[in-house]
This record gives structure tokens, sequence and C-alpha cells, in this order.
């Protein structure tokens, strides 16, 4: 789904192959696609005959996980944890192997001060509270970390997820096949509406495109396009 787009990102390393900003909504529900799956993401770059697959799948975790600054399999394993063990796992990574300087300086901070400024959101027992302290400190900050955190998840219970989307589809085929219609129900732009995929979330509709596909919006501003229309409910 959908991750924040802030400028004072572009100075985190990036890999060999580089990524648009502006193409990280795309980018995240492909590795969403993907399952989270690193090996799966790779096979698919060896497939596509992508130039040093190798480099260009290590790219695109390091452009969607750069805020996070750890391996992928550390990644799996903080994506079993609360966001505030997240947030200290990802204090421990820059500690351990901190960005140059001029990546906190785009912050608006020091490396020491970002450690202290994450270390104190890792107290909060309320995401939401993390949140606002660190977005409070470094604009966007705080949701842009959330949505890493989020995206890390991604495989887990995937396949529950997966025999749950199966039926969906199913059900939306026949629907359209009777009814004509494009969508599993009637969806207008600010509607707010659920996504099987991700449970207890809540996402406003910004637009409805013939494709069929939806442009939605979280609580916390991120934008995604929705591909799976028969997955989405009020």
């Amino acid at each position: 789904m959908p991750f924040a787009q802030r400028p004072w990102l572009d100075p985190k390393p990036q890999g060999v192959y580089q990524f648009a900003e502006e193409h990280r909504p795309e980018w995240a529900v492909f590795w969403q696609e993907m399952e989270g799956d690193y090996d799966k993401v790779l096979e698919f770059a060896k497939n596509a005959e992508i130039q040093n697959p190798e480099d260009w799948t290590e790219s695109l975790h390091l452009f969607l996980f750069g805020l996070f600054r750890g391996a992928n399999r550390l990644l799996k394993t903080a994506a079993k944890k609360s966001f505030k063990d997240f947030i200290a796992q990802v204090v421990e990574n820059h500690i351990k192997d901190p960005y140059p300087k001029h990546w906190y300086m785009s912050l608006g901070i020091t490396p020491q001060n970002f450690v202290s400024l994450m270390e104190h959101a890792a107290v909060f027992d309320e995401e939401d509270q993390a949140m606002i302290y660190l977005n409070a400190r470094m604009p966007d900050f705080g949701s842009k970390l959330y949505s890493e955190y989020i995206l890390s998840k991604t495989s887990q219970g995937k396949e529950l997820r997966t025999i749950a989307s199966r039926m969906n589809h199913q059900a939306y085929m026949l629907e359209k096949k009777i009814t004509g219609r494009k969508f599993p129900i009637d969806i207008q732009p600010g509607d707010w509406v659920k996504h099987a995929a991700f449970p207890g979330e809540d996402f406003q509709v910004l637009e409805v495109d013939n494709e069929p596909f939806l442009i939605v919006q979280d609580d916390f501003g991120n934008v995604s396009y929705v591909m799976d229309v028969w997955n989405i409910s009020f």
C-alpha cells in the first residue's frame, strides 16, 4: 500500500540502481505482491533479465526500507515485533552501521540527535504517540517509518490472505459476469473502505478508475493504488 514521499529522503544510499520517489507507491505494491519474499523478488529480476539482478534487488530493498537500515534477514525478524521494537531495531542498526553524516543533516539533526530521538520514541507503547513525537521533530519521519514497519509485515499470514483473496476474486468474477459491474461494491470518491489484507485499517477513496482500480489514502496521508478491488469492502 502507500508510502510518504519526502525530498529529505534523497540523500540515503539506494544501491546501484536508482528508483524514483514518485513511483514509491507502485514499488510498495510490487513488494506486497511478491509477499515480501526477497528471494522471490530476486527470481523476478532474473526472469526479467535485469542486468545484475542481485544489485537491483538490493537497491529496491534499500529504497523501500531506507530508514530501517537493516539487512533483509533483520527486517524479517523486526516484522514479527511491535512498532516500538521495530524502532529499537532501527536505532541499533544506525548505531552499528550509520549513514553518512549528510543523511542526518538533511533531517536537521546530528547522528547523535537521531539516536536520542529514536530511543525516546521507542518508549511509547502507543504507535500513534511514537509517530506524533517523531513527526514533530522530523517532519513526516514517524509516518514514513511506520509505513516501512507495515510493509515489513507483508509476509505475515500470507497463506491465509492468499486463500481469502482467491475466494474474494472468485465471488467478484461471478458477480461481474452476472451484473457487468467492475467493482464488488458501489464505491465513490470520499468513501471509507477496508482491505482484506490490512485488517483494522481504513482507507479513503480518492479516485475511482475504470481499469478498474482505486487510488486510496490511509489515516496518515499515505497514498496507494488498489488493483485487487475484490478485496475491498465497507
